[in-house]
C-alpha cells in the first residue's frame, strides 16, 4: 500500500513532470532511485547523520539530476522520507498509468517463475488483452502454491490457499 506522504511527493513530481513534458525523464530517474534504495547500504547513508549536501552530492556522483529532480530530491530527504522512495516511484507509475490508460496485469506465485513460462503468459496475454499493456510478475511467499491473476480491477485467485479457504468453509 501506498502511503499518503509517498502518494504526494509522487503526485508534485508527476505535475511537474508532466508540465515540463519530462515525464519519461522522472520516471527514469525514480526507477534508478529506486532501485537503488533497495539496497540496505544506501538507505543507510541517506539516514546517516551526514549533510544534505554530502548525500546530495554521493547520489549526484551516480545519477544525473535536472535542477527541479535535485530541489524536488532534497525535499524528499530533508523531510526524512528517502525510505518511502519505492513507494514514490510505485505512486507515480501509477499516476502514469492512469494518465495513460494503460491496462496491468499483474501475475502473482510463491516462486520465481522461468523466463519460458513467463514468455508464454505474455504472449498469451498481448493476444487477448487490449494495449497498452503492462505485465508485472510478482512472488508472495504467503501463497502455497498456484496463480492468482490480477487485470486492472479483476481478480482470478487460482491459488491454493483459496480452494484450501473454500473446502474449509464447505
Amino acid at each position: 500500500m501506498i502511503s499518503n506522504i509517498s502518494l504526494s511527493f509522487a503526485k508534485a513530481a508527476y505535475r511537474y513532470a508532466k508540465s515540463s513534458d519530462e515525464v519519461n525523464e522522472w520516471r527514469a530517474l525514480l526507477s534508478t532511485i529506486a532501485d537503488a534504495t533497495d539496497h540496505d547500504r544506501v538507505m543507510q547513508y541517506l539516514a546517516a547523520p551526514i549533510s544534505l549536501t554530502e548525500k546530495m552530492s554521493a547520489l549526484e556522483d551516480h545519477i544525473q539530476l535536472q535542477p527541479k529532480q535535485r530541489v524536488w530530491l532534497k525535499q524528499v530527504i530533508t523531510a526524512k522520507h528517502s525510505h518511502l522512495l519505492p513507494q514514490m516511484y510505485k505512486a507515480f507509475e501509477q499516476l502514469y498509468d492512469q494518465d495513460n490508460q494503460v491496462n496491468t496485469l499483474v501475475v502473482t506465485t510463491n516462486k520465481v517463475l522461468d523466463q519460458e513460462f513467463q514468455s508464454q503468459i505474455t504472449d498469451k496475454a498481448k493476444s487477448k488483452l487490449p494495449e497498452p499493456l503492462k505485465i508485472i510478475f510478482s512472488v508472495d511467499q504467503k501463497l502455497l502454491g498456484g496463480i492468482t491473476v490480477c487485470y486492472n480491477d479483476r481478480v482470478i485467485d487460482l491459488s491454493f490457499n483459496r480452494i484450501l479457504e473454500q473446502l474449509m468453509i464447505n
